[in-house]
């Protein structure tokens, strides 16, 4: 009896059911298809991501044309341009000091033709010469008091109201006929009252207050020296 010795046979697998042989699922399928000289050519590459920008920190406060500015930074830029001036507003206005000034000029006029022994009409207009005359150099003073501390000369009505209201109260207090030994003592007080009322009406610090002050001072001086230069120089041709 014969006995049938199946050898080992080799099977084909079956096809996948999509139709595609389980050796050729192994096989490198290329990623382009061939040109017509049978080369590949690679995929193109694809584009670099965009570059990422670091965003800039802005650390000043921009506001835009349009917008409002904020209170602080306008009462910073308000504080800052009202120290660069020489001239602060404020009480009493240039009208006022005009007004003021006006009434202790008249007063200083009437009291020195008063007060004078002889050439009564004479005294009383060298004192309103004095007066015009020294608020101009006063007004002046203020304009070289501009170079040494760096302000700006911002109203010229306010400062010379400011002046002739100076001036005209120095001599105010000069002409009175005050019962003091010596007439200086009287050139004293007007001089103390010429400096509380600079220091009242311009609110400046000391040193800018001493700068218009000397400066005034120094103006006059040398008015006065011309003055009595041309008396002496007449006294001494009619001798």
């Amino acid at each position: 009896m014969a006995t049938d010795k199946a050898g080992p046979s080799h099977q084909t697998p079956p096809p996948s059911p999509e139709g595609i042989h389980p050796d050729d699922q192994h096989e490198l399928v290329p990623l382009a298809e061939p040109d017509e000289h049978g080369h590949i050519r690679p995929p193109p590459l694809s584009s670099p991501p965009p570059a990422i920008h670091t965003p800039t920190v802005v650390t000043e406060r921009y506001a835009s044309p349009g917008a409002a500015p904020k209170p602080g930074a306008a009462s910073d830029q308000s504080e800052s341009a009202e120290a660069a001036v020489l001239v602060r507003p404020g009480f009493p206005g240039y009208r006022t000091l005009l007004v003021l000034g006006g009434i202790l000029t008249l007063t200083a006029v009437g009291l020195s033709g008063y007060e004078a022994k002889t050439h009564t009409v004479a005294r009383s207009l060298s004192t309103l010469y004095d007066i015009a005359v020294h608020t101009g150099t006063g007004i002046v003073a203020m304009l070289i008091a501009t170079i040494f501390t760096e302000r700006r000369f911002n109203d010229a009505k306010l400062a010379a109201s400011r002046m002739f209201f100076m001036v005209a109260l120095l001599y105010a207090i000069v002409s009175v006929n005050i019962p003091i030994p010596t007439t200086l003592d009287q050139w004293i007080l007007g001089l103390l009252a010429y400096a509380l009322a600079m220091l009242a009406l311009f609110r400046l610090p000391q040193r800018d207050l001493g700068i218009i002050g000397l400066t005034h001072f120094g103006l006059w001086l040398i008015v006065k020296l011309g003055a009595s230069l041309e008396a002496f120089i007449a006294s001494t041709s009619t001798v």
